[in-house]
């Protein structure tokens, strides 16, 4: 059976990529980060009724996924607070507890806000496997309350207030825009609004998609992790770095950068993240409500733009005297059909042309969908690396009149559907099923209305700006980037998948002094004169967030190396906390004066019982920049200064005539090295001298207690304050 299943659109997500959306949804609080609510229960002993109020703080719930053919998957919470019994006549205890539980909970269809579609979790079906309680200091509970409010049989109670105080976890983004759109009733006919089907393999998530008015009726047993799956792939085309293209005259090669004819991928599983397959049925009906117009409309209006833009050169300070409409504003596009084919898309349609009497025009061509690859140096794929994604390339066109071909290619200037190989130029047509299956995985994501779809898929997918940038509904980030690795075409479906990766946008650690000077690379590197004498400070910072705001169990761990040796100077781990987001280096105190580089390490991460999250890890390498080796207290330097003399000063040019090259032998005063001590010319030295050519000492010449009659041998701003200060600073 075809990868659809037999279903409108059959979708596959890894486990990873669903706890992803778990995690963006738990540090925005929208899956809650503290769970809060009572229930009801009555003591068998004297039917007395009691309450339990509940303020737990939870962890981020962990998604497991086992084989099995019902809609369920595991879900794993850690739950840490206090219990509070409350009844008639009898005192208000409380316990602190923590409860480890795992439970299955059932996939459904929701709408959070009544339209946009997503995939998640009903908590109102949480069914207890495991339940775990663990009394945190003294119980004062069970001496007046049942003692099975502390125990596995109180799994229950607390499972409904999870539900009620979180109905749902959403799992996706939103799904299927284009579904949604037109208003289509999912699920296989007779069935309630929204049912899906569902089958859970080993760490992936399948969903099939009927709808009712197409009258589809997939098979649930069909349903295969798409992304782990062998399979056929589509096509794939290379831009190599050299290429000897040619000789010049006198026999050198020449060499270039040239793309490699496209070939298919050869077969086997995608590994990755999210996946899904397009029924072409589902495809056609889409495109012939809401597809094909909006490939004519975007057609329409870079005509429009054209013309707006030619009758404005009619007027202003040197205008044209007429207005002669081009090629492509005196064409139409008529028809416009799409075709899934093996590995190809076959798109034909009829053009007219009004230049001088109206003909119109039958035109058929095939598309490929192709994948893009950059080979070559470092650099040179560093260049390149936001392009690698997928484009589309046109080939083998068929006019029912060659004399038209002109116009066809006048048509393809604005629209696309004459693409030319490697051109960059906006596919309407690929774009449109490009819209379609990009839709199905990220939703409205791309643009601030449903009509903004496709525009953003047209500018992300038609060649060398693949990378599409979301964030989830109600969400600060963090941020998702979405690729498409692979398009495969065959008669009755379209299946696409993707590669997404998330983001901590912006996260970074930074000198407090330079605040923009460093960004969010994996190491950075910052310079430091050491005339600057305050503390380095490296601080944390975030524009989004990372962790729920009320979980106590992140840490960052700080860690200060210092010199070539990678010395530990600091080396903590704390609490996450504003008081605890920074570290300072004092790289002009004593004990590190001597060190010319440090290594500062910030990591944050939550430990999970035998796991960890790892939230952020960046490195900061710096530098403390001098021109003098502070390892030794002094330092003078001597060398040989060349100047052209005179027989007579300025003043008396009657007199003066040059005499030639003077050579000087000049002996500098003796400076302190360090930061704190010496004057501001003690590093001035000629730059014809490096560090390594002056003259240090450890100990002065002469005994300290007799400065005074050495005086002329150092340097008075740095051991006296200035020539006219007599005692020692």
């Amino acid at each position: 059976m075809a990868l659809h299943a037999g279903f409108a659109a059959a979708l596959s997500f890894t486990k990873d990529v669903l706890q992803s959306f778990i995690h963006a949804g738990y540090v925005n609080n929208i899956v809650l980060g503290r769970i809060k609510g009572g229930a009801h229960g009555v003591a068998q002993s004297d039917l007395s009724e009691y309450t339990v109020d509940y303020d737990l703080f939870q962890a981020e719930p962990r998604i497991t996924l086992q084989a099995n053919a019902g809609k369920h998957v595991i879900l794993a919470m850690d739950l840490a607070g206090t219990l509070t019994c409350s009844g008639e006549n009898k005192p208000t205890r409380s316990v602190n507890v923590r409860v480890k539980l795992t439970a299955t909970c059932e996939v459904a269809a929701i709408r959070p806000n009544g339209n946009a579609l997503h995939f998640g979790l009903k908590m109102s079906s949480l069914g207890m496997l495991t339940y775990d309680l663990a009394v945190i200091g003294a119980d004062q509970v069970s001496s007046v309350y049942p003692s099975s409010i502390l125990s596995p049989l109180n799994g229950g109670m607390l499972s409904g207030v999870i539900a009620r105080a979180m109905p749902t976890v959403l799992l996706t983004p939103p799904q299927l825009a284009h579904f949604v759109r037109l208003g289509y009733t999912l699920g296989p006919l007779g069935s309630k609004k929204d049912s899906i089907s569902v089958r859970v393999s080993a760490d992936s998530l399948n969903i099939g998609v009927d709808v009712q008015e197409l009258y589809f009726q997939g098979d649930a047993a069909q349903l295969v992790d798409l992304n782990r799956v062998s399979t056929p792939k589509g096509w794939k085309k290379t831009l190599l770095q050299s290429v000897h293209t040619d000789d010049d005259e006198y026999g050198t090669p020449l060499y270039d950068t040239q793309w490699t004819a496209s070939k298919l991928r050869t077969a086997g599983a995608h590994k990755t993240d999210a996946a899904v397959s397009l029924h072409e049925m589902a495809f056609q009906r889409m495109f012939d409500q809401l597809g094909r117009s909006q490939v004519m409309a975007t057609f329409e209006g870079q005509k429009y733009a054209q013309v707006q833009t030619a009758l404005l050169q009619l007027i202003g300070k040197f205008p044209k005297k007429s207005f002669e409409p081009s090629t492509l504003q005196l064409t139409a596009l008529n028809a416009l059909k799409i075709v899934f084919g093996q590995d190809i898309l076959t798109i034909s349609g009829t053009g007219g042309n009004f230049e001088v009497l109206p003909v119109h025009v039958g035109f058929s061509l095939k598309a490929r969908i192709v994948h893009t690859y950059f080979d070559g140096d470092t650099s040179f794929v560093m260049r390149y690396a936001n392009a690698d994604g997928i484009t589309g390339e046109i080939y083998d066109v068929d006019l029912d009149s060659p004399v038209w071909l002109g116009f066809i290619h006048a048509m393809g200037i604005a629209s696309g559907i004459m693409l030319a190989p490697h051109d960059g130029a906006v596919n309407l047509a690929v774009s449109a099923v490009a819209a379609t299956v990009v839709g199905a995985v990220v939703g409205n994501l791309l643009g601030a209305s449903q009509d903004d779809l496709m525009p953003a898929v047209l500018d992300s997918l038609s060649g060398f700006h693949t990378a599409i940038q979301f964030t989830l509904p109600k969400t600060s980030g963090p941020t998702f980037t979405l690729r498409c690795d692979d398009v495969l075409l065959r008669p009755g479906a379209m299946t696409a998948w993707f590669k997404l990766e998330r983001s901590a946008a912006g996260a970074r650690i930074y000198v407090t002094r330079f605040p923009n000077y460093t960004s969010t690379g994996k190491v950075e590197h910052l310079d430091w004169p050491s005339s600057e004498l305050s503390q380095i400070v490296v601080r944390f910072s975030t524009p989004e967030p990372l962790h729920n705001v009320h979980d106590t169990q992140v840490r960052i761990a700080w860690k200060v190396l210092a010199g070539p040796s990678a010395v530990v100077l600091v080396d903590t781990d704390l609490p996450f906390n504003a008081a605890n987001a920074q570290v300072s280096v004092d790289h002009a105190s004593p004990a590190l004066g001597k060190y010319d580089s440090f290594i500062i390490r910030c990591r944050i991460y939550r430990p999970w019982d035998a796991s960890t999250d790892e939230l952020f890890s960046q490195e900061m390498a710096v530098r403390i920049t001098d021109r003098l080796n502070r390892t030794h207290r002094y330092v003078h330097w001597n060398h040989v200064a060349y100047y052209p003399g005179f027989s007579a000063p300025l003043d008396q040019m009657d007199k003066r005539h040059a005499t030639g090259w003077v050579v000087a032998e000049r002996k500098s005063k003796i400076h302190y090295t360090d930061p704190a001590k010496r004057c501001r010319f003690a590093d001035a030295y000629t730059p014809e001298l490096g560090k390594d050519d002056l003259i240090y000492h450890d100990v002065l010449p002469f005994d300290i207690a007799h400065i005074a009659q050495h005086r002329k041998l150092v340097c008075p701003y740095c051991f006296f304050g200035g020539p006219d200060k007599k005692i020692l600073k």
